[in-house]
C-alpha cells in the first residue's frame, strides 16, 4: 500500500506501525532510515510490568509530575537531537527524519501521536512520544534532561495504560535499562499476530483524551495484507521443501525389447 521509505504521510505511518512495522536504520545502526520488520520486536506486557526495588524511590518521586501532549513537539524534537547523550554514545545520527517529525506533527493534531511527559517545577525535564492505534500504543523513543525523568514517564505513563485496559506496549527494541522492568524480545510472527485484535481496540489513555478512530484504509487493506502474508510464507515454506522422488525414479534401469 505504501512504499517502506520514510514519507511525511501521516497515513503511511499508521498504516506501517498497524503492520508491524517501525522505523529504524536499516543496517540498525546507522546511515540510511526506512521502515523495517525485524525477526523480533520489543514489547512489554502490562501485566508483567514492575518496577525495580532500587527505581520506586524515582518512580514515585513527588518532585515530578506526569503529563500528556502539553508539549509534543519538544518532546518529539528533544528525542531526535543528535546531541543527546544516549545518541553522542551510539550513532550519533537519529531514524527520527524531518519527514517523520512532520507526520508525527499532523497525527498529534488527530489523535494518533501522544507525548508523555516528565515536569519539574514547571518544567519538561524528559518524556516519551507514541502511536496509538486502538489498543497499541508505542514508546519509540525517550529523552531525559535530569536523572530518572525518562525512567518516570516510561513507568507511570505504563501504570496509567494498564489501568485504562492497555496489555501491551511496543518498544520497538529492548534497551538494557528497560529489561529490568520486564521488557522482553518476541518472535516478529507472535508480533504480529497480536496486531489485528489490538488496533481494533477501542481504549483511551485518559479520560481527556479519546481513543483516535482507525482509517478506514487500514481497517479495509489490512486484513487482506495479512491474507497475502499468509499465501506468501506459505509458498515460501513449499518452495524450502526437497524435492519429491516418485516411484519410478527409484527402479533400475532396464533396456527396451527393441528400438523404434
Amino acid at each position: 500500500m505504501f512504499p517502506n521509505d520514510i514519507s511525511d504521510s501521516p497515513l503511511s505511518v499508521l498504516w506501517h506501525f498497524a503492520t508491524g512495522y517501525l522505523p529504524d536504520f536499516l543496517n540498525r545502526w546507522d546511515g540510511a532510515v526506512g521502515w523495517v520488520r525485524w525477526p523480533h520486536r520489543g514489547v512489554q506486557f502490562l501485566d508483567r510490568f514492575a518496577i525495580p526495588r532500587k527505581q520506586k524511590k524515582a518512580i514515585h518521586s513527588p518532585d515530578f509530575e506526569l503529563r500528556f501532549n502539553t508539549a509534543f513537539e519538544e518532546v518529539l524534537r528533544a528525542t531526535a537531537d543528535t546531541q543527546r547523550c544516549y545518541i553522542q554514545h551510539h550513532s550519533r545520527q537519529t531514524w527520527i527524519t524531518p519527514e517523520l517529525i512532520s507526520a508525527l506533527l499532523v497525527l498529534r493534531k488527530t489523535g494518533h501521536a501522544h507525548s508523555f511527559e516528565t515536569w519539574k517545577n514547571n518544567q519538561l525535564v524528559g518524556g516519551i512520544w507514541g502511536i496509538q492505534l486502538g489498543g497499541l500504543i508505542t514508546m519509540s523513543s525517550m529523552f531525559t534532561r535530569v536523572t530518572n525523568a525518562g525512567r518516570f514517564a516510561m513507568a507511570r505513563t505504563m501504570l496509567q495504560l494498564k489501568s485504562r485496559g492497555f496489555s501491551m506496549i511496543d518498544m520497538g527494541m529492548v534497551p538494557d535499562h528497560r529489561v529490568h522492568f520486564g521488557a522482553e524480545w518476541i518472535p516478529r510472527w507472535k508480533y504480529e499476530s497480536m496486531l489485528p485484535e489490538l488496533i481494533r481496540q477501542k481504549l483511551s489513555i485518559s479520560d481527556d483524551h479519546r481513543c483516535p478512530a482507525l482509517p478506514w484504509q487500514i481497517n479495509l487493506c489490512e486484513p487482506l495484507l495479512r491474507l497475502w502474508r499468509s499465501i506468501n510464507h506459505r509458498l515460501e515454506r513449499v518452495k524450502r521443501l526437497p524435492p519429491m522422488v516418485t516411484a519410478h525414479q527409484n527402479r533400475p534401469m532396464i533396456a527396451p525389447p527393441f528400438s523404434v
